[in-house]
């Protein structure tokens, strides 16, 4: 794990590093600690001092971990492998696990609502009662056709990205009994998904950006969709716009104010930039990650967004989450690096846009 100082992103610096034991997928942030999905485990940072991390805790688990979500005292891991733990956080420097669910096809990635896990499982969406957190219990579950790569919650539907079937949408008002309201095919493998008003973004890995009117997800409808040379792997909506980490393409930023007629306003595409896998939104300020390390991208006018810092960083950076004032990233084998902005330390810009 790493931290680069991003006040001033022209002048990046890395400030400290703290290297996991295994590779690490994903990243969760709560107060100055950082919950690490490390292949091997949960790892708990301190990262109240950013220039010297350190480790809190950690619990080995069996499996492979992939993704991490934060409830109260407690952390969610899906494993790839088995399905899902729960682990107690009331203790950060001895993490316990205090219940476990095992998913037939384990778990791609986690999301906690009300008293529910929602699992994206390989066999589709598991909804675990979490309510007693000593006994995880499987309250309903919907198979998809091609098993969950994602799931996002807006109101009492879940909206799965459902890999070369792409976006189904499961009624869950009635946890026990799942039900599926609609579905949308999308032209490849439908692997992230984002929701905003009416609208369901997804990223899909042969097809591009796919926005799907949801207003009646009994029959959801293709509204526009953006498509070019590249796999879009990640997208995130902030106000009019979608920023999609669009792979060899580099970052694409969308104008969605018009979901029927998406249009590109402003991208940054260069093949020394690597392979652009995610993108969060600060501010005035994108952070991609790509597979050599983070871009900071001034995106204040979409139309001409510019690069204003680079650092790389060992591993193949894969995931990216902002909690303002630090930017985290998941650094594949090289752990989780943590990045600020400082003023007066120089850094050259490494990628030519």
């Amino acid at each position: 794990m790493g931290h680069v100082n991003v006040a001033d992103p022209a002048h990046t610096s890395q400030l400290g590093f703290y290297d996991t034991p295994a590779i690490a997928y994903g990243v969760a942030v709560s107060g100055s600690l950082a919950y690490v999905a490390d292949w091997s485990g949960l790892r708990i940072i301190n990262v109240s001092d950013p220039a010297h991390l350190s480790g809190t805790g950690y619990r080995v688990m069996p499996g492979r971990v992939n993704d991490v979500a934060l409830a109260g005292s407690y952390a969610y891991l899906a494993d790839m492998w088995f399905g899902l733990h729960v682990i107690n956080l009331t203790a950060p420097t001895n993490p316990t696990e205090t219940g476990f669910y095992s998913a037939p096809r384990g778990a791609e990635g986690v999301v906690v609502s009300g008293s529910y896990a929602y699992l994206a499982s390989g066999d589709g969406l598991r909804i675990i009662n979490v309510s007693d957190a000593t006994h995880p219990t499987l309250t309903g579950y919907f198979d998809t056709a091609w098993g969950a790569y994602s799931v996002a919650i807006s109101g009492t539907y879940a909206y799965v990205a459902d890999g070369y079937s792409g976006l189904s949408i499961i009624n869950v008002s009635d946890p026990a009994h799942p039900s599926l309201a609609g579905s949308c095919d999308t032209p490849g493998l439908a692997s992230d998904v984002a929701v905003s008003g009416s609208y369901a973004y997804v990223a899909d890995r042969d097809g591009g950006v796919r926005i799907i009117n949801v207003a009646n997800p009994a029959h959801p409808t293709e509204a526009g969709s953006y498509v070019m040379a590249g796999n879009a792997y990640g997208v995130v909506i902030s106000g009019t716009y979608a920023y999609v980490a669009y792979g060899s393409s580099g970052l694409r930023i969308i104008n969605v104010s018009d979901p029927i007629h998406p249009a590109q306003v402003g991208y940054l595409e260069d093949p020394g930039m690597g392979y652009a896998t995610d993108v969060a939104i600060g501010g005035s300020r994108a952070y991609v990650t790509d597979y050599y390390g983070i871009l900071v991208v001034d995106i204040a006018d979409p139309t001409h967004p510019a690069p204003i810092g680079y650092d790389y960083l060992p591993g193949d950076t894969e995931g990216v989450a902002f909690s303002s004032p630090y930017i985290y990233a998941a650094g594949g084998d090289g752990g989780l690096f943590i990045l600020r902005l400082r003023e007066k330390v120089y850094l050259p810009l490494v990628a030519r846009y």
